[in-house]
């Protein structure tokens, strides 16, 4: 009696694909999320060296507390404004080439129905 071959392994299944933005959909591109990444950088390292400095100084606990939150609070700040005007930008650039696509679709459209009244 032939021996059966065994069953081909089964393809594996096709993942789903990620449905695509709509060309409207407007997302803060990687440049910003980089930039929302430095500033928690920034201010981790700031904190840390300001806790160091007053360490090294011989302040007391709640003064190392005290001038690391306003530290925090100061540094943060700018940073938030920095990186807050960094997004409006990236958004400002994006809205604008979604606008000009929306502009070069609508005139394509209008050549197109113009070409098609002529003949």
């Amino acid at each position: 009696m032939p021996e059966s071959l065994p069953a081909a392994p089964a393809p594996p299944a096709k993942a789903p694909k990620k449905p695509k933005p709509a060309p409207d959909a407007l997302f803060l591109p990687v440049l910003a999320e980089f930039i929302f990444l430095l500033v928690a950088f920034t201010l981790a390292i700031a904190l840390l060296a300001t806790l160091l400095a007053a360490w090294l100084s011989g302040a007391t606990l709640w003064q190392m507390i005290l001038r690391g939150g306003v530290a925090v609070l100061v540094i943060g700040g700018l940073l938030l404004l920095w990186a807050r005007q960094a997004a409006v930008e990236v958004l400002r650039i994006s809205e604008a080439e979604v606008e000009q696509e929306r502009i070069k679709a609508a005139t394509a459209a209008d050549q197109d129905t113009s070409n098609q009244a002529k003949k």
